[in-house]
């Protein structure tokens, strides 16, 4: 069944099936971005599914164009789907491709963004349970970081967000240098903490109080209000051409 997500004026189409998380961890490029490189001209997004972190970018004013790929041809159909709804055809294109084999190279990114599968699967079997999670040996990473420079302007980044209790930057520290590119900064965006102004200064409301009544309770409220859960599950790779 279809579903649909408003990033300020783009609305996206989606099926649950179709993406590894996108929607939720995958916003976090948006204030990443927004810091390290600002408005920049052409963003790509690698394995994109939906489109929800390329397409979020863009209804964010963070570039001015956007590419996306990828190999499931049910993903092509809700990408143009969105293309078509948004009215974005001068401003989107959308391939169906096995990594980067199927995108002409007259593609120059400034940025790549992504959130592949990150899951190392032992063979062909295992992956085709789930595309959107499995990467067979890392082949996947591995055709990735082989190809995009290619792809690069010059002075363009790679920025992919992978998952802590799959990978870590050692599985893809080889593949990186060994294909022309360096590694720029590995890091986590923790969340920062939001404080709902429409409420009264410490940070109650009218349900907040009845909590005072259960002793365990409030004192779970409070140590999420001053010690919220951060997210460390996730972390990006930022690389360049070395």
């Amino acid at each position: 069944m279809k579903k649909y997500i408003k990033y300020n004026d783009i609305e996206v189409v989606y099926k649950e099936n179709l993406h590894g998380g996108g929607i939720r961890f995958g916003q976090q490029f948006i204030p990443v971005v927004k810091e390290k490189f600002g408005h920049i001209d052409h963003v790509f997004e690698f394995c994109s599914g939906p489109g929800f972190i390329g397409f979020s970018l863009l209804a964010n004013n963070l570039c001015d164009k956007l590419t996306v790929a990828d190999i499931n041809p049910e993903a092509i159909k809700v990408l143009n789907e969105t293309i078509s709804k948004n009215g974005l055809e001068s401003k989107v294109a959308a391939y169906l491709s096995d990594c980067l084999d199927a995108i002409p190279e007259t593609e120059k990114w400034d940025l790549v963004v992504g959130n592949p599968p990150h899951v190392l699967a032992k063979n062909e079997e295992e992956y085709k349970k789930d595309i959107t999670l499995y990467d067979p040996q890392f082949n996947i990473h591995k055709k990735f970081y082989r190809d995009i420079r290619k792809f690069l302007k010059p002075t363009g980044s790679i920025l992919l967000q992978e998952h802590t209790e799959s990978t870590s930057v050692d599985d893809f520290k080889g593949m990186i240098e060994q294909n022309g590119l360096k590694i720029i900064d590995v890091f986590a965006y923790n969340s920062p903490v939001i404080f709902n102004s429409k409420k009264n200064g410490v940070g109650f409301n009218s349900t907040t109080f009845k909590k005072l009544i259960n002793p365990i309770k409030v004192y779970k409220f409070l140590k999420r209000r001053i010690f919220p859960p951060i997210p460390r599950n996730y972390y990006f790779i930022h690389a360049k051409i070395a």
